[in-house]
């Protein structure tokens, strides 16, 4: 099982189109609703949706670095693709974990800042990460579904980037192969001169005419 992993990361239209795809999903997990929150203003209560996009900043951020280093490793080539994989792979660790850690946190700040402004009450209770929570919040309903999910596509890019890492050097090598192969089928494919063949071809076939008429 782990043998044909390894094969799989070493191939890399699939650890590429992996990338992609799996960044895709992370932007359609993201755009979704992750937060449902009821609060008080003027007496009554109301509530306030936001996605995950809206309420973490980092995530945005994480989710542009993903497309432009993939885009990067698309267009480099030896070398540069080498170094560069290892860049991306170190620096999408880091957001990998900040935005796992940003996740345990019951009231994201973004959303705590939109319930003050929208009911004016400020915290002055524990604060959630960064500042108290408002005390108009009553409750916060975290649909864990979509920040689960998130978190695994966010351990399947590393795994992904951690293969391109590893196995890029070997891409390298498979890219000077196929232009190789390229370059013979090319000349195998090269034109053939009828003309001049045909012209060969009537040359040997006017001495065999001669030949016989001598017999």
């Amino acid at each position: 099982m782990a043998g044909s992993t390894l094969r799989r990361l070493r191939e890399r239209r699939i650890v590429l189109s992996s990338w992609l795809v799996v960044s895709g999903l992370q932007y359609l997990i993201a755009s979704q609703v992750w937060y449902i929150v009821s609060y008080t203003f003027d007496g009554t209560t109301k509530s306030l949706t936001t996605t995950g996009l809206a309420a973490w900043q980092l995530i945005n951020g994480a989710l542009l670095f993903n497309f432009v280093s993939f885009g990067a490793l698309l267009l480099s080539r030896g070398v540069i693709r080498t170094v560069l994989a290892w860049v991306v792979l170190i620096a999408s660790a880091g957001f990998g974990i900040l935005n796992i850690e940003s996740l345990l946190v019951k009231v994201p700040p973004v959303v705590n800042s939109l319930v003050e402004k929208a009911s004016g009450i400020a915290g002055s209770g524990a604060g959630s990460g960064s500042g108290s929570v408002s005390d108009a919040i009553q409750t916060i309903h975290t649909r864990g579904n979509f920040t689960f999910s998130y978190a695994i596509t966010v351990v399947i890019l590393l795994i992904l980037q951690i293969g391109a890492a590893a196995f890029s050097k070997s891409w390298t090598s498979t890219d000077k192969h196929d232009k190789y192969v390229r370059a013979t089928a090319n000349q195998s494919q090269a034109p053939v001169d009828t003309e001049k063949t045909a012209k060969n071809s009537d040359s040997k076939g006017d001495n065999i005419a001669l030949w016989d008429s001598q017999r």
